[in-house]
């Protein structure tokens, strides 16, 4: 689901300027550094996503890895100044997820500048995850994402199901970046729980897609039995997923996850078969 293409309804600003006024105060504390940052980013004005620093960018923000001492943050500089309803509505999605675990927890903000400053989100991209990691996924790690996801929308997070912001670390389990407040927009619980549940698609079988597709012959040895393990523990995060989220959410929710688990499942024994893989 692309929030850019949802209809955006106004945020009430002055609600917002006096919930978030301990963050705006904090930003003098990070002012410095964002300056030093601005100053290094202009270098590479034409490209930044040049920039050794650069983290994300997005139809309208550039997000910049931000060191002070050991401490990590991502900075988020809105790049047209027409979308400053957006970072209202992004200020509003941070408010309203303070203190849900594993959802990015705003640190500081300027209103003036269009910047907020978040914690850096641990770990890494869904998809980019080696099929060692992937094994390391557990049961009580997806119940944690199923529990997030269901406090998120019982606060009316609008949640940007973007490849790019789900995150694993191996310690902490699954995190979530970039989500909002939109007053008036509605979506599915199913439909997001669906959403989050294809988000498990990883570039180790996509670089063995790639390799066959180019005329290679199908993987033997070591890597035969790498993919047949990867195919194993996706299998198993997909029954964990389905299983648990027949035990917390509505029948229809689960019906949804039912049909998109089915599906999944079938393009995993088939990609099997394709490579000479019996599961």
């Amino acid at each position: 689901m692309r929030i850019g293409y949802a209809k955006i309804l106004s945020v009430d600003l002055g609600d917002i300027y006096n919930s978030s006024k301990i963050f705006q105060d904090r930003y003098a504390e990070f002012r410095p550094y964002v300056e030093e940052l601005r100053v290094e980013i202009k270098r590479y004005e034409k490209n930044p996503k040049k920039h050794p620093r650069h983290l994300n960018s997005g139809r309208t923000v550039n997000v910049y890895l931000l060191e002070i001492g050991e401490k990590e943050y991502a900075v988020r500089f809105l790049n047209r100044l027409n979308d400053k309803q957006h970072l209202i509505n992004r200020l509003a999605g941070f408010l309203r997820g303070l203190n849900i675990s594993s959802m990015e927890q705003l640190i500081a903000v300027s209103m003036e500048e269009d910047i907020t400053i978040s914690q850096l989100m641990p770990g890494q991209k869904v998809s980019e995850l080696s099929a060692e990691a992937v094994a390391c996924i557990s049961e009580p790690q997806i119940a944690k994402l199923i529990d997030i996801l269901i406090e998120a929308y019982d606060k009316n997070i609008v949640i940007d199901t973007n490849p790019g912001n789900f995150f694993y670390d191996r310690r902490a389990g699954f995190g979530i970046i970039d989500y909002y407040f939109l007053p008036g927009f509605t979506y599915s619980f199913k439909y997001i729980n669906a959403e989050i549940l294809e988000q498990f698609k990883f570039n180790f079988e996509r670089h063995i897609s790639k390799m066959l597709n180019a005329g290679n012959t199908p993987p033997r040895g070591t890597l035969h039995e790498e993919l047949k393990t990867f195919y194993l523990n996706k299998i198993r995060i997909i029954e964990t997923y389905k299983q648990i989220t027949k035990q917390k959410l509505p029948e229809e929710a689960y019906l949804e996850i039912l049909e998109v688990s089915q599906k999944m499942l079938k393009q995993i024994h088939r990609a099997a078969n394709r490579y000479g893989i019996i599961l």
